[in-house]
Formats: C-alpha cells, sequence, structure tokens
C-alpha cells in the first residue's frame, strides 16, 4: 500500500476512527483484544459492562491506523469488493461497517452484516466531511473525474 501522507492532504484531515467490540463471558479476553488490534493500530480502551463482559475500544484520527485491515483485504485480492461493501455502507459523513471478529484473530478479515456473527463483531466507523475520498484512499484506487 502506497504511503499516505495525512498531515499535507487536508482531505484526510478531521477524521475520527472507532473500532469496537464486546468481550462475551464465553470468549478469552486477550484474544478479543488481538483480533480488535490485528485491524487496527492503536491502544484499546477496555470497559466492563457487566458481570465477565467488556467492551474493548480503540480510537484514533489517523487513518494509517488501518493499514493492518486494507492490507489484509489486498493480500486476499478483494479490494475490489471491499471497495463496493464500503460504498454501500456510507451514511452522511459516516461509513459504518463489520467484521467477523473470530476470524480477525488470525489476521483474516472477513466483512459480515449486523447479526451475522454469533458471537459479535468488530464494528468500524470512520467519520469525516470526505469519506469519499478515505474510501479510494484505502483501497488505493484512482478517483474517476
Amino acid at each position: 500500500m502506497k504511503e499516505i501522507n495525512e498531515s499535507n492532504n487536508t482531505k484526510l484531515n478531521n477524521i475520527t476512527i472507532i473500532a469496537k467490540t464486546i468481550c462475551n463471558p464465553s470468549e478469552d479476553l486477550d484474544k478479543v483484544i488481538k483480533s480488535l488490534q490485528n485491524v487496527i493500530n492503536g491502544d484499546p480502551s477496555i470497559k466492563k459492562i457487566k458481570n465477565e463482559t467488556y467492551k474493548i475500544k480503540i480510537k484514533t484520527k489517523y487513518l494509517k491506523s488501518l493499514y493492518p485491515l486494507f492490507n489484509g483485504f489486498r493480500n486476499r485480492g478483494i479490494m475490489n469488493t471491499v471497495k463496493k461493501h464500503l460504498h454501500s455502507k456510507i451514511k452522511n459523513d459516516e461509513l459504518l461497517f463489520r467484521l467477523n471478529k473470530q476470524a480477525a484473530y488470525s489476521n483474516v478479515f472477513s466483512l459480515i452484516e449486523e447479526n451475522d456473527s454469533y458471537l459479535g463483531s468488530i464494528e468500524i466507523s470512520l467519520q469525516t466531511e470526505n469519506i469519499e475520498d478515505v474510501i479510494f484512499t484505502l483501497t488505493n484506487q484512482s478517483k474517476k473525474n
């Protein structure tokens, strides 16, 4: 993936990226944290929400934090499918998509719909005024004029 120089690209500034998931009582907390960190670079915040259930979240303002995820898609040769899926998930200035949490543990990134995973998913939210530019940058595609 070509390097993204975010500081010199005003279209990629002012972005907020949040990746979050739930660790259920039947899951290993360390493995769920690893699944999330395989998807996005960053330090997770962990909040106990009830009994042995935790909410794990990574929040960042750096698009390059998503390199592991998009390099994984690229290595599997599925970038065109990913691009179509992401475009279908845009609402206003937000892109919201989900990944299979168990597959992410093994560095296999699989896009899923909201209720497709029994143990839950990893939810990725990107908010910016230029969401189309972000998708083109992450999928390494040229924008057609």
